[in-house]
């Protein structure tokens, strides 16, 4: 049984996965005869044994592979596991993890079969590999894990043989059940064997446990279920059912497209009475969005949700606005601005929010026929108001007389037709055409949305094979 495909996208893309994965090929091809088996030299100098037993050896032993075959089904089982236990725990977490675990699989390994015999090498990743399928094992017992069926490699290469799928649960507990059995088998009736079966279970063990004292989330099974749904839409959310969204919102309360995807979702549910549960969320992440989601996408569910005074606070349309002014979108920075002054002047914010728009038509988009007709009106709104100094002696400026005293407002509210360069008008309830959000520029911190049978081939004075981790 091989497993080839894991239907969990990780949370984040997984450098430290990658960097791992080109660290070990790179040793191997530079430690190996010919790209195809260890040199006998290195294991030597650098592998493990009780009567070499050494810190540095413990370390250095983790990335030595015996064989290409080794080295590439630890690669395997490292891609398939570690992406997703990497963007759970972060990297620092992840790489603790990984060390932690291939020191305590060198332990047991040490106490089980060291010391019984001495002069045998170990080298191998798969102790620290074992332990982050034992942090998947704790994090995302349902995830679905694509399986192929044959004898080995090279019938798996040549697609000689039938696939299924399980929960990754099951294939974990599977491959511990294996080195359980071999591990028993080699100690007690003496059968050789070139794996090191007890660093497989210590490291797993180990990553178990570490996983477990760092109480991090565990993923339900209609989150994963979620997920595997998700890995067919290529990791595009926006394709995924209401409840699968909402089970993957609890699983990632952070992850702001996520939030985004759901707002909208419920916002246009089938059956009308999911809206709240968009303003809910949408309200509970109001913060962070505004901070750090993308603006135009923020932008457009804050609009449909403002349908009416006091559905969406206007201190976070305001904030919002003033982002959009930072990033240079004037015309949706007017949108938010006329959305609030179309709840009414009752707010407390009301001659701000004037003078603000004027300001914004004088000085960003250059209009100032327009700002002065805005100046204007804050005045006959706000004769006597905080910011009427400054609309005075902007109106002189532009060379336009002051209002009389006693003036009346205009009856509506200001056209929500934007000028200069407009963005679009979001009606309230309106169903919106979603589409990606607008990509950072790389200096802002864009950034991509793109053992088996552990064999050492060494043969060393004693005549003892090394053991593969």
């Amino acid at each position: 049984m091989i497993p080839y495909r894991a239907k969990n996208p990780p949370e984040r893309f997984p450098y430290a996965t990658i960097g791992l994965i080109v660290i070990n090929s790179l040793i191997f091809f530079c430690t190996s005869q010919y790209a195809i088996v260890i040199r006998e030299g290195v294991v030597h100098d650098w592998a493990l044994s009780h009567n070499t037993f050494s810190p540095v050896r413990m370390v250095s032993s983790m990335f030595l592979h015996g064989s290409l075959m080794h080295l590439l089904g630890n690669m395997l089982f490292l891609w398939l596991f570690g992406a997703a236990v990497e963007g759970r725990l972060g990297i620092g977490k992840y790489l603790l993890v990984y060390l932690l675990c291939g020191l305590a699989g060198d332990g047991l390994h040490e106490v089980m079969v060291g010391l019984f015999q001495p002069e045998r090498f170990s080298l191998g990743a798969s102790g620290a590999i074992m332990g982050l399928a034992g942090a998947y094992l704790y994090l995302f017992p349902f995830a679905r894990i694509c399986i192929f069926w044959g004898w080995n490699y090279w019938r798996f290469a040549a697609g000689l043989g039938w696939t299924s799928e399980w929960q990754a649960q099951w294939v974990i507990l599977y491959y511990l059940g294996f080195d359980i059995l071999n591990g028993f088998l080699t100690t007690t009736v003496g059968m050789a064997s070139g794996v090191a079966n007890f660093a497989h279970i210590g490291g797993a063990g180990a990553g178990f446990l570490l996983v477990l004292a760092l109480r991090e989330r565990r993923d339900t099974h209609e989150a994963s279920e979620a997920q595997a749904l998700r890995s067919e839409y290529g990791g595009d959310y926006h394709g995924l059912p209401l409840q699968d969204l909402e089970a993957l919102v609890q699983r990632e309360p952070d992850n702001l497209d996520l939030v985004t995807t759901f707002c909208h979702k419920a916002l246009f549910g089938p059956l009308g009475n999911t809206a709240p549960l968009a303003r809910s969320l949408f309200l509970e992440k109001a913060d962070k969005l505004v901070q750090e989601g993308d603006p135009d996408t923020v932008t457009r569910l804050a609009l449909l949700l403002a349908a009416g005074p006091g559905e969406v606070p206007t201190g976070i349309l305001l904030r919002l606005a003033a982002r959009q002014e930072r990033e240079g979108d004037f015309g949706q920075a007017e949108q938010l601005l006329r959305r609030v002054l179309s709840f009414g002047d009752s707010g407390p914010d009301a001659e701000m929010v004037w003078a603000r728009l004027a300001r914004l038509t004088e000085q960003s988009m250059g209009d100032k026929a327009r700002a002065v007709q805005l100046y204007t009106e804050q005045l006959i709104r706000f004769p006597n108001g905080a910011q009427s100094t400054y609309a005075r002696t902007a109106l002189q400026r532009l060379g336009s007389p002051l209002p009389p005293a006693g003036a009346m407002p205009t009856p509506q509210a200001p056209s929500t037709k934007p000028t200069g360069a407009p963005a679009p008008e979001v009606a309230p309830n309106t169903m919106p055409t979603l589409q990606a959000p607008r990509r950072k520029p790389e200096a802002e911190g864009d950034t991509p949305k793109p053992g088996y049978n552990d064999e050492g081939k060494s043969a060393e004075a004693s005549g003892l094979r090394p053991i593969g981790g």
